[in-house]
């Protein structure tokens, strides 16, 4: 059983096409980590107001995330309290919340142009 056949099956949906186009026209991408997205065909079937409203939703909680990490990263002697892998963990995470918040709100942007 191929990849697309188990995606189908798992997520009880008839097609999946593997694709690396970015546009895709009439669709909502939900972004699963910063190295995969998932496309979903909504024209017509979703209420892309709600479908802004719960991006929006989730780019605050991303916000509010992002600001609570990058003041945990401010304290003073931050770099000496603090072990290395964790900070390095942290800078991870830091990065990978910013990314995750540029992809939703680009998201919306194209929600909009549907």
């Amino acid at each position: 059983m191929c990849i697309r056949d188990r995606i189908s099956a798992l997520g009880r949906v008839g097609k999946v096409e593997c694709r690396s186009d970015r546009s895709l026209e009439g669709c909502v991408r939900h972004v699963i980590n910063p190295k995969l997205s998932v496309y979903l065909q909504v024209k017509g079937a979703v209420d892309l107001q709600d479908e802004i409203k719960r991006l929006n939703k989730k780019v605050n909680q991303l916000e509010e995330m992002l600001q609570k990490l990058e003041k945990k990263m401010k304290v003073r002697d931050y770099e000496v309290k603090v072990p290395e892998e964790v900070r390095l963990k942290n800078k991870e995470k830091l990065l990978n919340t910013a990314n995750e918040i540029s992809i939703l709100k680009k998201c919306i942007a194209d929600i909009k142009l549907i």
